[in-house]
């Protein structure tokens, strides 16, 4: 694959091409009693490295081959433990003066830390998983 500069950019046709044929060859090889996966990464001309990675990295891998290989860009987002009240309004998706509107109301907890208010990542999956995500 080409080295994009700008992550926001589109993949080009060869990284589509490339993506698909990469996803459809590790959603064979991805099982659910397998804890961890060894790669082995070629490039150019050298000495073939061969690398550990989690199960999970495997996953997060294919789930990315498959949004290039219909043409999106791909952001990893690294989730803290709590998030800030833009952070979690970005991973619902909603203006952050709703998210204010939803914490004040009892539907999602939060903390303060000072003035500034705190939301556990947990409690925003729980939220999007219970279907509470009314906009």
């Amino acid at each position: 694959m080409s080295t994009h500069k700008n992550v926001n950019s589109p993949p080009s046709a060869s990284d589509i091409e490339l993506a698909h044929k990469g996803k459809q060859v590790l959603r064979k090889l991805i099982s659910d009693n397998v804890s961890s996966y060894s790669i082995k990464v070629i490039r150019n001309d050298e000495e073939p490295k061969i690398i550990q990675l989690p199960a999970i990295a495997i996953s997060l891998l294919a789930d990315a081959l498959n949004e290039i290989s219909n043409g999106s860009s791909v952001k990893v987002i690294p989730q803290q433990p709590e998030l800030t009240t833009q952070e979690a309004a970005d991973v619902l998706n909603v203006s952050r003066p709703f998210l204010i509107k939803l914490l004040e109301s009892g539907q999602i907890p939060f903390h303060r830390v000072g003035t500034h208010r705190r939301i556990k990542h947990k409690d925003i999956i729980e939220f999007t998983l219970n279907g509470d995500n009314k906009k």
